[in-house]
């Protein structure tokens, strides 16, 4: 974990999309203090502003959603509000 702890600090991404759904364990010793923040926004995908980071939880790609469902899921949560309120600097 500390490897991706890593990478976050050298390439400083303004969006994380972590895939993590239901392992919370695994979203928390990625980013120490991430569970508190995440809030669901429907559609069980949860979302944060987390240190400097817009965080989405979203479906892991070999799901049981089709691609196609997943894909425009995403693109109509990056339309959102949630997502643009996320977005806008602090």
């Amino acid at each position: 974990m500390d490897y991706v702890q890593r990478q976050n600090k050298i390439i400083e991404p303004d969006l994380i999309i972590l895939c993590l759904s239901f392992n919370k364990n695994v979203s928390e010793k990625i980013l120490p203090g991430l569970n508190e923040e995440m809030e669901q926004c429907g559609y069980f995908i949860e979302v944060a502003k987390f240190n400097h980071y817009v965080v989405i939880d979203f479906y892991y790609p070999s799901s049981r959603n089709s691609s196609a469902a997943a894909h425009r899921l995403l693109q109509n949560f990056y339309k959102s509000k949630v997502f643009k309120d996320l977005s806008e600097p602090s």
